[in-house]
C-alpha cells in the first residue's frame, strides 16, 4: 500500500496522515501491537498484547526507526538537533578495539534513515566509555537511561572520571534535574511509570539507553515515544529477548550499527551431572489447574536440596586444592541458595566470602568484591558487575542465558591470567533443567571452549568399546 501525504519527524515519532491512509493506517496498528512470545509447558502470567504506536485525530506516531525504515527520509522535521554542551570534554584515551565502534555509530548518526542505533558489545568492551566519548564529541545534552540504581550510580562515576567538566543531573521519582545540567541520569521505571512534562525532553540531543534489551518489555516500552530524540544510541551485550520483542526497541532505536562477539575461546567448562530421584529434587512440579510445570517452585526444590549443594562446594574445594589463587564467582537465581552455600563453604574453612546482590550499598558491594568467592545472583551479575580479577564461575542454579556471566572471568587479558577461566556447570538431569543445559553446551561448543564432562566421556568411552566389539565380531564370522 503506498502512502499519501506529508510524513514528519519529531519528538512523539515518526508521524503520518491518516486522511488518504487508512487501509494503511489498519495494517499498521495491527502490526505495531505485539504479544510476548511464551513456553506454553511453563506456568506464566496471563500476557495481553499492547501497541507500540500512538495516534490522534490527525496523525499516526510510528517509532521513529521503524517509519525511517518502512517511508524513508520524512519531508517535515519538526525535532530539534538538542542544546549545545561546550562542557562536555573528553579526558582520557579511548584503546584501539573502542575506536571501530565509535567510528561506525558515527557514520550511522551521518545516514538520515538511521540516526543512530545500537552497539553490541561483551562484557568488558567499555560501553560506558564509548557512549561518552561520543557525548563528548557531539556536545549536546545527553540523557542516559538505566534500570536500576546500582547502574545510574556508576554512570555518575565514569562521568565524573571521564567528563569531569560536565554538570550531571537525575531523573528518578520527583527528582528531575535536568535544567542546568549536560548528561543527565534517569531511571528507566520512573521514565516508564511517571509523566513528567514532555518540554523538558526537548533539548536533549543524544540519548543513550543502556542494557537496551529491557524495553522490548511492554511497561518499560512506554518510556520511549517520551524521549525520542534525533541521535538515539543502544547499548547491549545481548539483543536476543526469548519473549521475541527485541524488534520493539529496534523499531525505536534502529538496527545494530556495530557488533562484536567475544572472540577469547580459551575458556575450561566443568561439567558436574547431577541427579537424586528423591521426591525432593527430581520431580516435575505442576500447577493444577493448568497442568504447566511450575518452574519456580522446582528450582526453590533444587536450590533448597542439601545433597546437590554439598556437591558445589565439594567440587570447587577440589579446584582450590589444585589452583588455591582462583577468584571464584558463585550465581544463584535465589539468594537463599546463596546463605545455604555461605554457610557449607564456612564449613569448610572458606572465610574469604562476599556478597554482590541487589539492595547493597555501593560501599557493602565494594567490600563484597574484594573476596575471593562472591556470592552473587545472576540479575546483578548479568548487568552491572565489573571485578577484572575473577577467573572462575559457578552456576549454582540451572539457567539457559550464560553470554554475559561467562563475560565476567573473561576481563583480564590472556597475558595477564594466572588462570584459564574455567565455568563450573551445575547440570540437573531431568526435565526442563536438562533442555536449558543443551543450550548451555550448545554455547560451549559454539565458542570452542575445553568442555570436560567425565560421565559423558565414560559413556562415550563405552560406546566406542562396545562398537569395537561389535565390528570385531562381525569380521570374525
Amino acid at each position: 500500500m503506498s502512502l499519501t501525504g506529508k510524513r514528519y519527524l519529531s519528538h512523539r515519532g515518526y508521524a503520518i496522515e491518516k486522511q488518504g491512509n487508512e487501509a494503511l493506517v489498519e495494517q499498521l496498528k495491527k502490526e505495531l501491537t505485539v504479544k510476548p512470545r511464551t513456553n506454553p509447558m511453563m506456568f506464566q502470567e496471563e500476557v495481553t498484547a499492547f501497541p507500540v504506536y500512538r495516534e490522534n485525530q490527525q496523525k499516526l506516531y510510528l517509532p521513529k526507526n521503524f517509519g525511517l525504515d518502512r517511508f524513508g527520509v520524512p519531508n517535515v522535521l519538526q525535532m530539534e538537533d538538542g542544546e549545545d554542551c561546550p562542557n562536555l570534554i573528553f579526558n582520557g584515551i579511548i584503546r584501539p578495539n573502542q575506536e571501530e565502534p565509535v567510528q561506525a555509530f558515527l557514520d550511522a548518526t551521518h545516514d538520515n534513515k538511521k540516526m543512530g542505533g545500537i552497539l553490541s558489545l561483551p562484557c568488558g568492551m567499555g560501553k560506558t566509555v564509548i557512549a561518552l566519548r561520543l557525548s563528548s564529541q557531539f556536545k549536546k545534552k545527553t540523557l542516559v537511561v538505566c534500570h536500576t540504581e546500582f547502574l545510574m550510580d556508576q554512570w555518575i562515576e565514569r562521568i565524573e572520571q571521564y567528563l569531569p567538566t560536565a554538570r550531571t543531573g537525575k531523573i528518578k521519582q520527583k527528582i528531575c534535574q535536568v535544567e542546568g545540567n549536560d548528561i543527565v541520569i534517569a531511571s528507566l521505571q520512573s521514565l516508564a511509570m511517571r509523566d513528567y512534562d514532555s518540554a523538558i525532553f526537548k533539548d536533549f540531543g543524544f540519548v543513550v539507553l543502556d542494557e537496551c534489551h529491557h524495553l522490548g518489555a511492554e511497561v518499560f516500552s512506554r518510556c520511549l515515544p517520551k524521549i525520542t530524540c534525533k541521535i538515539m544510541l543502544g547499548l547491549s551485550a545481548t539483543l536476543k529477548r526469548k519473549d521475541g520483542l527485541s524488534k520493539v526497541f529496534e523499531w525505536y532505536l534502529g538496527k545494530p550499527v556495530f557488533t562484536i562477539k567475544r572472540k577469547d575461546s580459551e575458556v575450561k567448562v566443568l561439567v558436574e551431572r547431577f541427579y537424586d530421584p528423591h521426591p525432593e529434587y527430581g520431580r516435575e512440579l505442576k500447577l493444577w489447574n493448568t497442568g504447566k510445570l511450575n518452574v519456580a517452585r522446582m528450582i526453590n526444590k533444587i536450590c533448597e536440596f542439601p545433597p546437590r549443594n554439598h556437591r558445589i562446594v565439594q567440587v570447587l574445594k577440589k579446584v582450590i586444592e589444585i589452583e588455591p589463587n582462583r577468584k571464584v564467582l558463585i550465581l544463584s537465581e535465589r539468594r537463599t541458595h546463596l546463605q545455604d552455600l555461605e554457610s557449607l563453604l564456612r564449613l569448610e574453612q572458606f572465610v574469604s566470602i562476599g556478597y554482590y546482590v541487589g539492595g547493597m550499598s555501593k560501599k557493602q558491594l565494594d567490600e563484597g568484591s574484594s573476596q575471593d568467592i562472591i556470592l552473587a545472583t545472576f540479575q546483578l551479575a548479568s548487568e552491572a558487575m565489573d571485578i577484572p580479577k575473577l577467573n572462575t564461575l559457578i552456576l549454582g542454579s540451572p539457567v539457559s542465558s550464560i553470554e554475559q556471566p561467562i563475560g565476567r572471568i573473561q576481563r583480564k587479558k590472556k597475558e595477564e591470567r594466572e588462570y584459564i577461566p574455567l565455568v563450573i556447570d551445575i547440570l540437573d538431569e531431568f526435565s526442563i533443567f536438562e533442555r536449558q543445559a543443551a543450550k548451555r553446551i550448545a554455547f560451549y561448543k559454539k565458542n570452542e571452549y575445553e568442555i570436560v564432562d567425565k560421565v559423558k566421556d565414560q559413556e562415550n568411552q563405552q560406546e566406542k568399546r562396545r562398537y569395537t566389539l561389535i565390528k570385531d565380531d562381525d569380521e570374525d564370522q
